[in-house]
């Protein structure tokens, strides 16, 4: 259990010595965040890497531990070598953007065999500054350790980890991603994520729309209907045809045959509208002057 570490900054001052019972809290409570080791979601630990692979620019590329994210910082300690065999390995400390990249490269590389070594990778752990477990302002401006405490799904005791090694929040997302295989010119395992399709991507087979009114004025601009239910409109009155073609809001009379006339008003005629929307007046013996009604509108 992690507590709140006492910090004597924030605390009214004290004259001569603090009484017994704030030492101890005090003690207790460094104790307790000193011996606290946190998970970091986003780190990769990495050890028994060969040698041939310990440079940063190379762990960095795509055909190795780039291809499973953005690689915020990457260290390789060449320090600590193990020389036991004739093929020395060592560790690296790898940070990604998110958890979801780690977990990915953890799943993906973790038990693989690369130079006759295998590689074994785990969250990576840090631990609480220790000005701040005691209280007092760290004067480091780039002080890698924790200034602030962690949620308990993330603390370990350092026995824990000594024993474990591989310590995995309950709640990380590597337990929850999905991953497939595929064919990539890498060198470690090209493993990715399957994510859901959106309902954008979901590509559902639906009737095309398309507007009846192409070509008729008579029908509204936004008559859209399904497809399938579209019926062919019957063929137009060449006369018809001809009084469209030529009306016009300099020309509100257009001049017409009787044969033409009584065409129209036939009860065969396929365009009815017309004798509701036209006004007829006879010109002469054979001819009639055809002119839209007058509306209230």
């Amino acid at each position: 259990e992690v507590t709140q570490p006492y910090l004597g900054l924030l605390s009214p001052p004290v004259k001569g010595s603090p009484p017994s019972s704030t030492k101890r809290k005090l003690s207790l409570s460094y104790l307790r965040l000193s011996n606290a080791r946190i998970v970091q979601r986003c780190l990769v630990y990495v050890i028994n890497l060969p040698v041939a692979l310990a440079d940063e620019l190379l762990l960095k590329s795509y055909e190795y531990l780039g291809q499973y994210g953005s690689i915020v910082k990457c260290v390789v300690n060449k320090q600590g070598v193990h020389s036991t065999s004739n093929n020395p390995t060592c560790s690296a400390h790898v940070t990604y953007n998110t958890e979801e990249e780690s977990s990915l490269c953890i799943k993906a590389c973790n038990g693989f065999e690369i130079h006759g070594k295998e590689l074994k990778m785990y969250f990576g752990t840090t631990k609480y500054c220790s000005y701040f477990s005691r209280g007092i302002a760290c004067p480091k401006p780039n002080c890698p350790f924790l200034h602030k405490l962690a949620s308990e799904t993330e603390v370990v005791s350092k026995e824990e980890l000594a024993q474990q090694k591989e310590i995995i929040p309950k709640d990380s997302k590597i337990h929850t991603i999905k991953v497939r295989y595929v064919e990539e010119n890498t060198v470690l395992p090209a493993l990715r994520i399957i994510r859901e399709r959106t309902c954008s991507e979901l590509q559902v087979p639906r009737p095309r729309l398309f507007s009846k009114d192409l070509g008729s004025p008579t029908k509204s601009r936004f008559d859209f209907v399904y497809e399938e239910e579209e019926e062919l409109d019957a063929p137009r009155s060449p006369v018809l045809e001809g009084l469209i073609q030529n009306a016009s809001p300099s020309n509100p009379e257009i001049e017409m045959t009787t044969e033409d006339f009584e065409e129209i008003l036939s009860p065969l005629n396929t365009d009815p509208w017309a004798a509701d929307l036209l006004e007829f007046r006879k010109n002469s013996l054979d001819t009639y002057l055809v002119t839209a009604k007058a509306t209230n509108n």
